[in-house]
C-alpha cells in the first residue's frame, strides 16, 4: 500500500500521510529510510494529528504505543 506524504512542519517528523479508506497514517522521520504505518488511526485521530502545533508530541501521546504498526523500508515501496 501506498500512501502519498506530504512534508510537515516538525523537528523529528518529516512527512505524513493517511488512507481513510484504510484507516492507515503513514508517518517518515527526520533522517529515516522507513515509512510506519499505524494502523486503525480513525479519520478524527488523523484530522488532529493535522491540526497539533507540536506533531511529535501529539503523535507520541495518541499514536504510538495505542496502534499497532508496520515498518517499510522506504527502498521496498
Amino acid at each position: 500500500m501506498s500512501i502519498e506524504l506530504k512534508p510537515v512542519e516538525s523537528s523529528q517528523i518529516q512527512s505524513a500521510g493517511y488512507d481513510p479508506a484504510s484507516q492507515t497514517m503513514a508517518v517518515r522521520f527526520r533522517g529515516s529510510n522507513f515509512v510506519y504505518h499505524y494502523k486503525g488511526v480513525e479519520p478524527d485521530v488523523a484530522k488532529a494529528f493535522d491540526e497539533a502545533e507540536s506533531k511529535g508530541k501529539f503523535l507520541g501521546a495518541s499514536i504510538k504505543g495505542s496502534y499497532d504498526f508496520e515498518k517499510i523500508d522506504v527502498e521496498d515501496e
